[in-house]
């Protein structure tokens, strides 16, 4: 009894706790489950606008000079030509003397082949030209004017330009003169003599060389003075020599016997030997 009591017991318990949960689940189903509000999102804070800078202040507009007139540029004159000063008759090589490989006012290389028609389209002779010296004596015989002008030296000596100049480009300007003066002719023999000097010394009284002659041979004076074509007769010694050291001793110019010229008061024998000789 005591069993089925327990059984029963549990049966009603269970009926009871049936009971209850069916009650439950209808209140649920009665009583909606409230849904929170959702929280609205803060509104979002707008940003500072950002401050425009003020406008700089344009500066104060400079005052533009007056620009400076520039004077027009004077226009220099053109240069002319150098003219010619000297004649040109009877040229006909300008650059015989103006060589652009030369000294004497040597032409443009670019010139090297001008004519004399080319030169003179622009240099023209000077109204007033300088006079070229003309050549006093003859030439015949003569092939070296520098021989006794050079430029070193003292008979008119050439310009220092012209020290290479052969006689073709000494005479292209200077010509002989119309009116030559007379070289002096040697009066006497030249044979066996070969010292002008001696006798004809600068310093001396017999016909004395100019001083420009001072170092000249005999070369050099004969090709100028030639041997007249009948010289004066030098008088022979007519006695021997042998022993004989001074021909003054009796020849002397204020003596008696055949005095010698007053010019041969200071002569050796060698120098009267080297014209008069002793008679065959």
């Amino acid at each position: 009894m005591k069993t089925i009591h327990k059984l029963a017991a549990i049966a009603a318990l269970s009926l009871l706790i049936l009971l209850i949960g069916l009650a439950a689940q209808c209140s649920n189903a009665e009583t909606p489950t409230p849904v929170p509000p959702t929280q609205a999102p803060a509104p979002t804070k707008a940003p500072e606008p950002t401050k425009v800078p003020e406008p700089t202040k344009a500066p104060e507009p400079t005052e533009t000079p007056v620009p400076t007139k520039v004077p027009e540029p004077t226009k220099l004159p053109e240069a002319a030509p150098p003219q010619i000063p000297h004649p040109t008759e009877g040229l006909d090589n300008c650059l015989l003397c103006h060589d652009p490989a030369g000294d004497v006012k040597p032409a443009p290389a670019a010139h090297k082949d001008y004519t004399l028609e080319l030169c003179t389209t622009c240099h023209q002779p000077a109204a007033s030209g300088a006079t070229i010296p003309q050549i006093p004596h003859a030439l015949e015989g003569q092939d070296d004017c520098l021989l006794c002008h050079d430029p070193a030296g003292e008979i008119k000596p050439a310009p220092a330009t012209h020290k290479t100049f052969t006689i073709q480009q000494c005479t292209a300007c200077h010509q002989p003169a119309a009116s030559q003066a007379t070289v002096p002719t040697i009066p006497h023999p030249t044979d066996g003599l070969d010292d002008c000097l001696l006798c004809h010394d600068p310093a001396g009284d017999v016909k004395p060389a100019p001083a420009a002659h001072k170092d000249y041979t005999l070369e050099l004076c004969t090709t100028c003075h030639q041997p007249a074509a009948s010289g004066a007769t030098v008088s022979q010694i007519p006695h021997a020599l042998e022993g004989q050291e001074d021909c003054l001793l009796c020849h002397d110019p204020a003596g008696e016997i055949k005095p010698a010229p007053a010019t041969h008061k200071t002569f050796t024998v060698q120098q009267c030997m080297s014209c008069h000789k002793p008679q065959q």
